[in-house]
């Protein structure tokens, strides 16, 4: 009897360690497969964040002097960052799924290949020796359309956070961009022109008719302003 009840416990303590290198042996061969599912998802969720922002920025460009929408980002992985430097939005992350032919040489952006899914940008660098990841960025661009101008104490944007887009008026560019700023974030340089022939809202414009030297100042775009608000 003994033996009976010993041999039970033996083929138990068998039958469960198989039991777990059978486990082991699959969460192996099934974990990458779901991590790059898990990357891909928070890409195409990210990516459907970047599309509502888009839109709410390019119609509150449209719309005028004191347009603005409320609406809420959720950015739940990677580094999310407004650029008023150079008017771009981008979003970073280290993903194990692959979305795009990668860039092999992240140093010239110009040779990189890109996808272009309405207006968001996806560029894919290759994995570092140090890291097995591929960097994926998405980001709009607004140069030559609006002026992104940024206001927060935070410089990324990470989980649920809650923004207002306004359109703040025609300027050359946010303040501290150039010294021909003009609208709601500086007054004009001195008027070689005198209205109506000069829109007052439009100082570069005119400076850049009026004299030779002011040639290569920026246009008179929206300033589109982004502000995180309360909850």
């Amino acid at each position: 009897m003994k033996t009976k009840k010993g041999d039970i416990w033996v083929s138990a303590i068998l039958y469960f360690g198989l039991g777990i290198v059978i486990i082991g042996i699959i969460l192996a061969a099934f974990t990458p497969v779901i991590n790059r599912l898990r990357d891909k998802n928070i890409i195409v969720q990210t990516k459907g964040v970047f599309q509502v922002l888009d839109s709410n920025i390019r119609e509150v460009a449209r719309e005028g002097s004191g347009a603005q929408r409320p609406l809420t980002i959720d950015i739940r992985k990677g580094e999310f960052k407004i650029d008023n430097d150079n008017h771009k939005i981008i979003w970073t992350y280290p993903s194990k799924a692959l979305l795009a032919e990668p860039c092999t040489d992240p140093l010239d952006p110009a040779k990189c290949p890109s996808i272009l899914e309405g207006n968001v940008k996806i560029i894919v660098n290759a994995p570092s020796p140090l890291n097995k990841d591929y960097l994926t960025e998405l980001s709009l661009e607004y140069r030559d359309k609006a002026y992104l101008h940024y206001t927060s104490p935070l410089t990324t944007i990470a989980g649920n956070t809650p923004l207002v887009i306004r359109n703040s008026g025609v300027s050359c560019g946010p303040q501290g961009e150039t010294g021909l700023s003009a609208g709601p974030y500086g007054a004009p340089v001195k008027d070689t022109c005198t209205p109506p022939s000069c829109p007052t809202l439009n100082w570069c414009t005119c400076l850049s008719r009026a004299t030779t030297a002011l040639e290569s100042c920026p246009p008179a775009l929206p300033t589109v302003e982004i502000v995180q608000r309360s909850a």
